[in-house]
């Protein structure tokens, strides 16, 4: 089975005068002079749907952060720029942190309302079986004043080990937000940016004994790695940023991955880069160019 995979599209609309107060502030105006804002455009996530469905996998995921800044307005952008794609073929998401941006945002879940039909409705973890597969989603995003770390709720935790004994898919593919490596391959644990309870997750998937594959987002940098897991390693792997121009000066692009994945775990590994135009294999193959 195929399953293509793209995170951190980070949509951008202009902010309404009552959305401004509160870290939104904060946010726009590091959008703007940190120049990340100019960064993303609509014209390479459009390019990157029309690149999925040239693809035409079996099944597409998304690990979160679909907008900038929570706004209604960027939930409906994405679901416009996105609909090629979920018309079409099986679509899975679970959400980032700036999909949850604000306390409204965090209280008031506009991702659900957008996309539920597609995270399972908010209720987490979220199981979504395809043939052999289970795509088993959990909701690392939190509000948070200043940070941009994650936390996964402990009755979450608790379920989820439930959810993955009495799963019986040959294979099940783990969706977070944010990261449990570094690119390094060192643990992801710095609690301003990365998930807090990250040991808390590890616990739970040590008995994870059919768990095939971890994908996750957060960083715009793309890169693969392998996790350990009570004697057995599981691949993690993040495609980098599915929405950013391509800066060939700052070895930046979008990227999007594509996995090929049997009964028995992960077979292989494919990376498609924005050129500009569109999206074309990486040269020299996944994650060769350490864009």
């Amino acid at each position: 089975m195929r399953v293509a995979h793209f995170t951190d599209i980070h949509v951008r609309r202009p902010l309404r005068l009552a959305e401004i107060p509160g870290k939104r502030l904060l946010g726009a105006a590091n959008l703007a002079y940190s120049g990340r804002g100019a960064g993303f455009s609509d014209r390479v996530v459009e390019a990157l749907a029309r690149a999925v469905l040239d693809l035409s996998p079996d099944v597409v995921v998304c690990t979160g952060d679909l907008t900038a800044l929570a706004t209604r307005a960027e939930f409906e952008a994405a679901w416009t720029l996105l609909s090629p794609i979920f018309e079409r073929f099986p679509f899975v998401l679970v959400p980032g942190n700036h999909d949850a941006y604000t306390s409204s945002a965090a209280r008031k879940r506009p991702i659900e309302r957008t996309f539920g039909a597609f995270t399972g409705g908010g209720a987490y973890p979220a199981v979504h079986r395809f043939g052999y597969l289970s795509f088993v989603g959990v909701d690392s995003a939190r509000f948070h004043p200043i940070f941009a770390s994650g936390r996964i709720p402990g009755p979450v935790l608790s379920r989820l080990g439930d959810v993955l004994r009495e799963d019986d898919a040959p294979c099940q593919v783990l969706l977070v937000h944010h990261p449990l490596l570094r690119a390094s391959g060192e643990p992801a644990t710095r609690r301003t940016r990365d998930l807090v309870n990250r040991a808390d997750l590890l616990s739970v998937l040590a008995s994870a004994d059919r768990l095939g594959l971890i994908l996750h987002g957060h960083e715009h940098r793309g890169y693969r790695g392998v996790l350990s897991l009570d004697g057995r390693t599981v691949p993690v792997v993040n495609p980098g940023s599915g929405g950013l121009e391509r800066v060939p000066e700052h070895r930046r692009t979008a990227h999007v991955c594509v996995y090929t994945l049997a009964e028995e775990g992960l077979i292989d590994v494919e990376r498609h880069a924005f050129d500009g135009q569109a999206f074309v294999p990486e040269p020299g193959g996944a994650f060769a160019s350490g864009w």
